[in-house]
């Protein structure tokens, strides 16, 4: 099978190295560690909503914002890697037949 050169310039080429890069960063002990500590800070909030005096707003609203947070730090990661692993399938079905 013939190697196929890719341009580093090339956006689905960037965008594919990008999204394994976050994926090897998540599979690291740092990664692990975040990935741990951003649940378990979702878990501790949503076990407060479930008790917190209905008529507090602002403790809700600051329960909200402890769900939030770590939750979209984690979508962020995992876009990533879904793009990345997009733009590889991208590249794979460009790549010349042989």
């Amino acid at each position: 099978m013939p190697r196929v050169r890719l341009d580093p310039n090339d956006p689905d080429v960037r965008t594919a190295a990008f999204g394994q890069q976050v994926q090897n960063f998540m599979n690291s002990d740092i990664g692990q560690y975040i990935e741990e500590r951003a649940n378990a800070e979702i878990m501790e909030a949503l076990a407060k909503l479930r008790t917190v005096d209905a008529a507090d707003a602002n403790k809700i609203r600051e329960l909200q914002m402890q769900v939030a947070i770590p939750e979209r730090i984690l979508v962020w990661m995992q876009e990533a890697i879904q793009q990345g692993n997009q733009a590889f399938q991208a590249i794979l079905e460009e790549a010349p037949q042989t």
